[in-house]
């Protein structure tokens, strides 16, 4: 199955491990910005953040850098297991957030919000349509993985026996240097030591 990777040189788990990344910076630089713009004195603002922005907008938006930073988190982890359905739950989530983000963006040009903000916001959104794609791919290819090459599961009936010695009493769970194991009808596991069931 031949797939398109957007990730140049590295592989599309790499790439979405490298995604979430860079998503915890993003998300962080202008969470701290704001926090910092309520100190006195900083951006000349004396304890006002951001004046020329609608109240409301902001809050949305710190809403959404705090989510993201959560999301970011789900996908490294989720990208590092290998777990196809956490990574298809953060696709669908940040899907429904990036198209609010849009609605944003549409808000905010009505508004006549600063011009650099709103560039901001569509960079970001840029920016969030091709991390989708790169984790779309990524699911793909774990889908893909997973139905021509299945990782092996252990057998639900699975146990061990105890290894006995030839007297019939425990070893003490220290295993003998010559042992083997079979299988009965039921797919249980059971040790064998020099041909004797354990």
């Amino acid at each position: 199955m031949v797939i398109l990777n957007p990730c140049c040189c590295i592989s599309l788990h790499r790439g979405s491990k490298t995604v979430a990344i860079v998503d915890i910076i993003l998300a962080c630089i202008p969470l701290i910005v704001f926090i910092c713009s309520f100190v006195p004195g900083v951006y000349g603002t004396g304890g006002q953040p951001f004046t020329d922005f609608n109240t409301g907008i902001w809050t949305i938006f710190i809403v959404f850098l705090t989510a993201d930073i959560g999301l970011s988190v789900l996908l490294f982890y989720s990208t590092r297991e290998k777990c196809i359905k956490n990574l298809k739950r953060w696709f669908y989530i940040r899907l429904v957030t990036t198209g609010l983000m849009i609605l944003l963006i549409i808000v905010s040009a009505c508004f006549q919000v600063s011009i650099e903000f709103i560039l901001y916001d569509l960079f970001y959104t840029l920016y969030r349509i091709y991390t989708l794609w790169v984790v779309y791919l990524h699911v793909g290819e774990l889908v893909h993985e997973d139905t021509f090459y299945p990782r092996k599961q252990p057998h639900p009936d699975f146990s061990v026996a105890v290894i006995t010695n030839s007297r019939g009493h425990n070893k003490g769970g220290q295993l003998p240097s010559s042992y083997d194991y079979q299988y009965n009808e039921a797919g249980n596991r059971y040790g064998t030591v020099n041909g004797a069931y354990a």
